[in-house]
């Protein structure tokens, strides 16, 4: 599904707790070199959460991050505290979902600013997309 048309969404149900989407795209670095680079966003629900951000090494602080109406905790990274992810909680029915927008798990950058988050954040229309998510999840009750 090509999405504001530089971008491709691939969703992928990894475990029955967690539902994760990834925006990518691929831009050119300089003249010879094209870099792949792609932002991921990941439903948790809530009680299985601590776990899969240990495995992250992620930290989340209690620095609030609004972007338009939405607030935001940041999330940095255990070993050297660079930041690398926005995160909230979000109510559906009868679960809480941990919400992650992160650079896609493994690839070789992260974000450096709040600014670039908040950048990819309103050119994906990410606001938008978590909002038909939760819509989505709150008929369905399932991903």
């Amino acid at each position: 599904m090509i999405f504001r048309k530089k971008y491709t969404i691939e969703s992928k149900l990894e475990n029955p707790d967690r539902i994760e989407f990834r925006f990518s795209r691929n831009e050119t670095k300089n003249k010879n070199q094209t870099y792949h680079q792609s932002i991921c966003i990941t439903f948790i629900i809530s009680d299985k959460a601590d776990n899969i951000y240990d495995n992250y090494y992620n930290n989340i602080s209690n620095t609030e991050i609004k972007i338009d109406k939405e607030v935001y905790y940041s999330v940095h990274r255990k070993e050297d505290n660079n930041l690398n992810a926005l995160y909230k909680k979000v109510e559906v029915k009868d679960k809480v979902y941990n919400i992650m927008i992160s650079p896609y798990y493994g690839e070789d950058w992260q974000y450096e600013t709040i600014d670039e988050i908040v950048l990819e954040y309103r050119e994906l229309g990410i606001a938008d997309f978590i909002e038909n998510i939760i819509d989505t999840l709150s008929v369905n009750n399932k991903y």
